[in-house]
């Protein structure tokens, strides 16, 4: 699969467009895209559809999948298209969702481009967020006066940073203007499926989402309800559960700690001294291996 910025490169070379021209055209920072083109940050979900759109090229094709450049669709291939087209009827799901979830996260898109393999992913993928929508709803029933809050606030700060519409995002989430702007001005809780499609829209992913608001709402001084809470928000995933009751103990330096480890991903040959520490990379270690 080739990079993004593989593919930016050509791009832009083929619309002969240059990384400044491209700034005006899509409104995202020269500093941003300059690092989008030599490959040390990749774009959000939301910079690749402005990208894609100012150079009039595919989604997909951007993203570094072996499809058509021309951009017609959000998935432009024939032989792919018609794969969705088959998976849609089967699974009564909209075209366009499927290329959305198709698109969401290209590491885990299969290389090889058969109807069983995108079939496995898609339904692998909308169990995922099945798993998701269960966590955020349990956060929101559990703390409905102070979780929709700092969810509010959080998508106002990303949608004004973005320079999006209230409009824009309502559209692209599926849900009614006048409900949009009741979650974002009145924090009014309108349901972790619309909430998530919110998230979605504006390029956060709905794990970061819920280590943010747990990190909000989880209290140290109640550890007996925080632990029924994780509970029932990781009632399948015994590992995560055990790594979320480990984690609400750790104080600030244990958390930086934990934080420097977690980018070495476990693959380092001398552990930090701490064993609070140790307890939680031995849970990721086992999180990784599930996962593998």
């Amino acid at each position: 699969m080739k990079t993004i910025a593989d593919r930016l490169k050509k791009g832009m070379a083929l619309r002969g467009l240059k990384q400044s021209d491209l700034a005006t055209k899509t409104g995202i920072s020269k500093g941003a895209l300059s690092s989008y083109v030599s490959g040390k940050y990749e774009p959000k979900q939301q910079n690749i559809y402005k990208i894609s759109k100012a150079l009039d090229i595919n989604e997909a094709w951007l993203m570094g999948l072996d499809v058509s450049m021309e951009r017609n669709t959000l998935v432009n291939d024939p032989g792919l298209s018609e794969i969705l087209t088959n998976i849609s009827e089967k699974l009564n799901v909209p075209i366009k969702e499927l290329e959305k979830e198709f698109l969401y996260d290209r590491y885990e898109i299969p290389t090889e481009i058969t109807e069983n393999n995108i079939l496995e992913f898609l339904e692998k993928r909308f169990q995922q967020k099945k798993r998701e929508t269960h966590e955020l709803t349990v956060l929101l029933n559990q703390y409905p006066d102070s979780s929709v809050k700092p969810l509010a606030i959080l998508c106002k700060k990303e949608r004004i940073e973005k320079d999006l519409t209230e409009r824009f995002v309502s559209n692209n989430s599926n849900i009614d203007l006048n409900e949009y702007l009741e979650f974002e001005n009145n924090n009014v809780n309108i349901g972790a499926d619309k909430i998530i499609n919110i998230l979605t829209t504006l390029d956060f992913t709905v794990p970061y989402v819920i280590g943010f608001l747990t990190g909000v709402l989880f209290d140290k001084t109640d550890i007996d309800r925080t632990n029924q809470v994780i509970d029932e928000m990781f009632i399948d995933n015994e590992i995560l559960n055990k790594f979320m009751k480990l984690f609400i103990e750790l104080d600030s330096e244990q958390i930086d700690l934990l934080k420097k480890e977690m980018e070495k991903m476990v693959g380092h040959d001398k552990l930090p001294d701490d064993r609070s520490v140790n307890k939680l990379l031995d849970v990721l270690a086992e999180l990784q291996d599930s996962n593998d």
